[in-house]
């Protein structure tokens, strides 16, 4: 295999662990980069590479979070394979589709984490508006830069 096919190959592996690292350190630590990166990869791989790209994911935000075990594993799991399977069967892969269900899994991960915290810190709508709004905003800008990192020459529509 030639080696510009391998590192085609890995590229989306480096991509995640670049994007998983930066997300769990301190200056990283306001965006959720994780969930619009693997919705792209869900868009353009199949049901079983987006499932363990989204374990993959999960367990490396699920080590270094303090949320209860497994939560991040199962949201990210669960949505790369029910984006693969949603743009396989009915959707094509533009950067529409990108966006929706980008922003559809943002718009979900802040309202089940937005739950779970409000039991401590307070009411649903304060916790969501004040803490999380602004940075699913921010995450949901970076899913085009996901979008041109994962597409693939054959899947550009003209």
């Amino acid at each position: 295999m030639k080696l510009k096919q391998r590192m085609l190959r890995l590229l989306p592996i480096i991509i995640l662990l670049s994007v998983g690292l930066f997300q769990n350190t301190p200056a990283g630590n306001s965006l959720f980069l994780l969930i619009p990166c693997i919705t792209t990869f869900a868009c353009f791989r199949g049901e079983y590479a987006s499932l363990f790209f989204g374990i993959f994911a999960g367990l490396m935000w699920d080590f270094s979070s303090t949320a209860p075990d497994g939560l991040y594993t199962l949201i990210l799991a669960f949505s790369a394979v029910f984006v693969s399977v949603m743009v396989k069967k009915y959707f094509r892969k533009t950067l529409r589709t990108s966006l929706f269900f980008g922003g559809i899994g943002l718009l979900i991960f802040g309202v089940v984490i937005s739950i779970v915290y409000a039991h401590s810190f307070g009411s649903f709508m304060r916790v969501f508006f004040v803490d999380f709004f602004f940075r699913l905003l921010l995450s949901f800008a970076t899913i085009p830069l996901f979008y041109m990192m994962f597409r693939q020459r054959k899947d550009i529509y003209v």
